[in-house]
């Protein structure tokens, strides 16, 4: 147990830190568009980018791992550990009720929409291209 989750914490911090960089960059891009009076979305695209790729991710290693071609120790890190902390249901989650909050209604349905559906689509799409 204590290997795995050494192993598990440091796939976390590497994903904790890609999605912090493409939140980061994502914002300064939306922050910028904003100050040449372009409409950006009221929710960041960076954590929303995050969680699609990370349930891609996750539909690859989950695949890989059931027909043995990643070990549980490559799962503990990539899978748990990166997915993990690369996608965030508690930043969804805020972000929600933000655009909730300042009237952004169907920013917020489209945002629900496209992660979650989003997310189970490329999870689909990920193990299909392994097993495909």
């Amino acid at each position: 147990m204590g290997t795995t989750a050494l192993l598990v914490m440091g796939g976390g911090a590497l994903g904790a830190l890609l999605r912090f960089i493409l939140d980061r960059t994502l914002l300064s891009v939306q922050h910028d568009s904003t100050a040449k009076g372009r409409r950006a979305p009221a929710f960041s695209t960076g954590i929303l980018l995050a969680n699609l790729f990370g349930s891609f991710l996750l539909g690859l290693f989950t695949v890989a791992l059931s027909l043995g071609v990643m070990s549980d120790s490559g799962y503990a890190i990539w899978g748990v550990g990166l997915c993990g902390s690369l996608t965030t249901f508690s930043t969804f989650s805020v972000e929600v009720v933000t655009m909730l909050r300042t009237h952004h209604g169907w920013q917020a349905l489209f945002y629900v929409l496209g992660s979650i559906l989003g997310g189970l689509v490329l999870g689909v799409l990920a193990a299909l291209l392994i097993l495909g």
